[in-house]
């Protein structure tokens, strides 16, 4: 089957808003969460990532009309317009790392005993015994990164107290990369509205010989309408 890529369209997950604000209830939330059933309802809450629960009141239980669940906040976040099947383990891992940088204990209260503050996974070589178990102080050559500088625990710690929320975008391929690079940066411009972001960080995902990577040069210039303290492109 031949596909035109002029008459082929990303399936973005379209929102009713209520006030500026998401409304997962509304008609345009509910046809659209039908047709992005790739992502289950079931959805395990992960990182920012979480179900709005009833609350209990003295005779009954009461919602918010803006309460969503997990699977529909990550459609929301263009999880669905993307293969879940493929990259559901990928988008889960970034969201629960990131978002827990401090270990849980020392989330709640200031460690007086000088511990590290750093959950497991974000400490160095915590397996002194065996290979490295952590991602900080290790070669990155590691992930097959030859000419990367080594991540040390001093830099987590500095952008350790911030908010990851994590987005997929899902781009029509039949077209040209550089075509889908200025509607993307048009869908960032549009995100970066409803964050005080100041960090912007684009992971790119290679799809045969037709790869992001060419085109992302591009988005920073295509982003110039907005400086972020620090801008981090991955491909």
């Amino acid at each position: 089957m031949k596909l035109d890529p002029d008459e082929t369209e990303v399936d973005y997950y379209r929102y009713t808003e209520d006030q500026g604000r998401f409304d997962p209830s509304g008609t345009l939330s509910q046809q659209s969460d039908s047709r992005h059933s790739n992502v289950p309802d079931i959805l395990q809450d992960v990182g920012l990532l979480k179900s709005d629960h009833s609350n209990t009141g003295l005779h009954q239980p009461t919602k918010h009309p803006h309460a969503a669940t997990a699977a529909q906040k990550a459609r929301w976040r263009g999880w669905s317009e993307i293969s879940f099947g493929d990259y559901s383990g990928a988008l889960s891992t970034l969201e629960g790392r990131l978002n827990r940088i401090i270990g849980f204990g020392c989330a709640l209260a200031k460690d007086k005993a000088g511990r590290n503050p750093l959950d497991l996974f974000w400490m160095s070589n915590v397996n002194v015994t065996g290979p490295p178990v952590g991602v900080t102080d290790v070669s990155p050559k590691r992930w097959g990164a030859l000419n990367a500088a080594m991540l040390e625990e001093k830099e987590v710690m500095r952008v350790a107290n911030c908010l990851y929320p994590v987005h997929a975008m899902g781009y029509n391929w039949l077209q040209s990369n550089a075509v889908s690079a200025k509607k993307t940066a048009a869908r960032i411009r549009d995100l970066i509205k409803s964050y005080p972001a100041h960090c912007l960080l684009v992971q790119s995902s290679e799809i045969r010989d037709r790869t992001s990577p060419r085109y992302l040069p591009m988005l920073p210039a295509l982003l110039n309408f907005y400086q972020p303290q620090s801008t981090a492109i991955t491909g």
